[in-house]
């Protein structure tokens, strides 16, 4: 649940919030302020900070990245159970038609043995 607490992550390193919020007031030194930006090699991250860094007030957005950090596992979570919902629809579909086919081969069995 730990990796649900920042916001960006990178495999090389994370970006935590404090390095977000700070490098989004301009409170990093320049050598930091690089390694920051070095490490917003993909486009997810880029954009959520530029996403971030159109927001005026800047007393909200430890506010905002706080609000996302809590809605995101919810999201995630409830995306996930939506998906195992439409697996188990499918499966259910799946041995109706198995169960159909199993009724008509024992029918046509019982047929053809009446017969010879």
């Amino acid at each position: 649940m730990d990796e649900w607490k920042d916001i960006l992550s990178h495999k090389e390193g994370k970006l935590t919030d404090e390095e977000l919020l700070r490098y989004l007031h301009e409170n990093l030194p320049e050598e930091e302020k690089n390694s920051f930006e070095k490490k917003l090699t993909g486009s997810f991250e880029t954009d959520a900070v530029e996403g971030l860094q159109q927001i005026k007030d800047k007393e909200k957005l430890h506010n905002h990245v706080h609000q996302l950090n809590q809605k995101l596992p919810h999201l995630l979570r409830h995306k996930k159970q939506r998906l195992n919902r439409k697996r188990l629809k499918d499966l259910q579909w799946s041995v109706l038609a198995i169960l159909i086919l199993l009724f008509l081969c024992i029918v046509t069995y019982v047929i053809i043995r009446m017969h010879v």
